[in-house]
Order: C-alpha cells, then sequence, then structure tokens
C-alpha cells in the first residue's frame, strides 16, 4: 500500500512540474487545463512512464505475476485517452477557476495556488483512476506482453 501512496505522490508532482513549464506559455485557463491533461497523458506515453507502469505499477502487478514476462504500454489509444484525460482536468480546472473566483482571487494570484491545486489534483486523479479501475482498464488494454 505505501508504493500506492508514492505513485500519488508522483503523479502530484509530474502535474505540477507540467503545470508550472505550461504557465510559462499561457495563461491559466479551461483551454489551460485541457491542454495540461492532454499533455501529461501523451508525455507519459513518450517519457516511458506508460513503460514503467505496466511493468511496475500496482494495478499491473496481478496480471505481471499471472502472465510473466515483460511488458510495455501500446499507444493504442493513445490520442483518444489524452483527450479523456485532458476533458477531466478542464472539468478539475473549471473548478478552481469557480473557487479562485467565489474567493476573489484575480488572475495574476492564480499562478501563487495553481501548482498546489494541480498537485493534489494529479493525485487525486491517480486515486480515482484506481477506485474505479481505470488503472486495471489500462493494463489490460494498453501494457502489451514483450517476452515471456
Amino acid at each position: 500500500m505505501n508504493y500506492f501512496f508514492m505513485e500519488v505522490f508522483l503523479v502530484g508532482i509530474y502535474c505540477a512540474i507540467l503545470a508550472f513549464f505550461l504557465s510559462l506559455l499561457m495563461n491559466i485557463s479551461l483551454i489551460f487545463f485541457f491542454l495540461l491533461g492532454f499533455t501529461k497523458h501523451i508525455l507519459g506515453f513518450l517519457l516511458g512512464i506508460h513503460d514503467k507502469y505496466c511493468t511496475q505499477g500496482i494495478a499491473c502487478l496481478e496480471k505481471r505475476e499471472k502472465r510473466g514476462g515483460l511488458y510495455m504500454a501500446s499507444a493504442t489509444n493513445l490520442v483518444g485517452e489524452s483527450i479523456l484525460e485532458g476533458l477531466w482536468f478542464l472539468i478539475l480546472g473549471a473548478i478552481f477557476l469557480s473557487i479562485c473566483e467565489k474567493w476573489g482571487v484575480k488572475n495574476e494570484k492564480y499562478k501563487e495556488n495553481l501548482l498546489f491545486f494541480v498537485f493534489v489534483m494529479g493525485g487525486f486523479t491517480h486515486i480515482l483512476a484506481e477506485v474505479f479501475g481505470l488503472h486495471d482498464y489500462f493494463c489490460e488494454k494498453n501494457c502489451l506482453q514483450v517476452s515471456k
């Protein structure tokens, strides 16, 4: 179980780092949050994070133990999954922006609260994906066995 919380923490850090760099390129808006989620998923594949999850992720553990071998991530559903993750981040971003508006936080102050919010959002999203079986689905559909 401790490894799961480490995954949650690392996903939060990864999201915050991406948000930091993306915030240097554009204003904080709903498009920002969509692009953050989209980019998070695409870069996760390109940086090999998906491969790492297939070989060491908790959700993929049962599949690895049952079948054995080495696994790597497939790009088959990459764009569709990235769009869905972008839409999920857009929804959470709309909540963030409405909370900021309700509390009287102005546009120039968004960045002060952004990294913490995105860190929590990334971790929360990872927990929800585990609870609702999205990680199991990912392992079943995207992790391809490359050797026995």
